[in-house]
């Protein structure tokens, strides 16, 4: 502002009204005089007044209008407090004038600042106090019984179940669960099962065999034991395949562990960088391991490459590949796992590449059913 020795100036006014139309905040700066001004702020933007010191100053928002004395070095807000009226949220108040106990909630937006007593548990639901039912996360229950287990009711309030004596376990009649003694519930002293595959009283079959007996636990116990040929279903109910253990050095039979798949192929002529099925092999469904061997006889060879894959493309391969002259090679296939849902060829592959002649290939692919 200008400010003259004994002319009329903009310092001089006890009004100070700043219009226009402002793209940013502006300083407004009064004189280090000691003098109380009104300011109104109608600029579209903030202004800031201050002296040229500027250890304090006063800003003031568009629409603004408030007293400013200057105590002759700085500029002060002349209006000490605010104790005329409600100051509003856009203004940085509450928009009321008390509060009950609780907590002080804001409901978004400019609206005003309410108490609640509690805090409700999200938007959606109304508040809750005392006893939270199940809908909003609790039990429905204001004590628990010690070491009981809950089970869910619905909506309802949650059941207990008490785990009464030692040594109860937890059954189920297909709708509902309850603790019961062991022997109530499951094979306890002597119980058997019953038919060609059978736990008995009395071991028999070959060996004799007594698995599980004299258990004195609470699951099987007694001289239950099993009888026959000592095992479950041979081809049980679900597409699961037994188990068999080899006991004189041969593989598993068709379809069960331990079944071996084999096939041997020599000479095969093999063309000049072309992969080339030196041999295959067919698995059923089920878990394998696949391993090979493939070799090649001729002295002027410049890349060998093997592999075995569910395809004629060459995958899981072993190889050598650098241009100068080698062979004769052979390389064994890593033992690579397969898993197959239906009846599966499986190719055992080499790609040789030759500057001359007419080499041949050899190779055996063998493969371990592992489940």
């Amino acid at each position: 502002l200008t400010y003259y020795n004994g002319a009329v100036d903009e310092s001089r006014s006890a009004v100070i009204k700043v219009t226009g139309t402002a793209t940013g905040p502006n300083i407004i700066q009064i004189p280090a005089v000691q003098k109380l001004y009104v300011f109104r702020n109608s600029s579209g933007n903030t202004i800031t007044v201050q002296t040229a010191a500027a250890a304090n100053t006063v800003t003031l928002k568009d629409g603004e209008a408030t007293l400013v004395f200057c105590d002759g070095a700085n500029a002060y807000s002349g209006i000490a407090t605010a104790g005329v009226g409600t100051v509003t949220v856009p203004y940085g108040g509450t928009g009321a004038t008390s509060f009950g106990a609780g907590f002080i909630i804001s409901p978004g937006g400019t609206g005003n600042l309410v108490s609640v007593p509690y805090i409700p548990l999200d938007a959606s639901s109304a508040a809750v106090s005392g006893i939270l039912p199940v809908a909003n996360g609790g039990t429905g229950k204001s004590t628990l019984s010690s070491g009981a287990l809950l089970i869910g009711n619905g909506s309802g309030t949650v059941n207990e179940i008490i785990p009464g004596a030692s040594g109860y376990v937890l059954t189920s009649n297909g709708s509902s669960w309850s603790a019961q003694a062991a022997g109530s519930a499951i094979l306890g002293s002597n119980n058997a099962w019953t038919g060609t595959n059978a736990f008995s009283t009395t071991p028999t079959g070959n060996g004799g065999y007594t698995m599980l007996t004299t258990n004195t636990g609470t699951q099987l116990s007694g001289t239950n034991s099993w009888t026959g040929q000592n095992t479950f279903g041979n081809n049980g109910a679900g597409t699961g395949t037994p188990i068999y253990g080899s006991t004189n050095g041969s593989g598993g039979a068709a379809g069960y562990v331990g079944q071996i798949i084999t096939s041997s192929a020599s000479n095969v002529s093999c063309a000049n960088g072309v992969t080339t099925t030196l041999t295959s092999i067919t698995l059923t469904p089920g878990d394998w391991d696949i391993n090979g061997l493939v070799s090649c006889n001729f002295a002027n060879l410049n890349s060998f490459i093997g592999g075995v894959n569910v395809t004629t493309t060459i995958a899981n391969s072993v190889g050598i590949y650098n241009g100068v002259q080698f062979g004769p090679i052979s390389m064994p296939i890593p033992y690579t796992p397969t898993t197959v849902s239906v009846n599966t060829t499986v190719y055992l592959l080499l790609n040789i590449g030759y500057s001359a002649g007419s080499p041949t290939g050899n190779g055996s692919i063998y493969a371990r059913r592992m489940r």
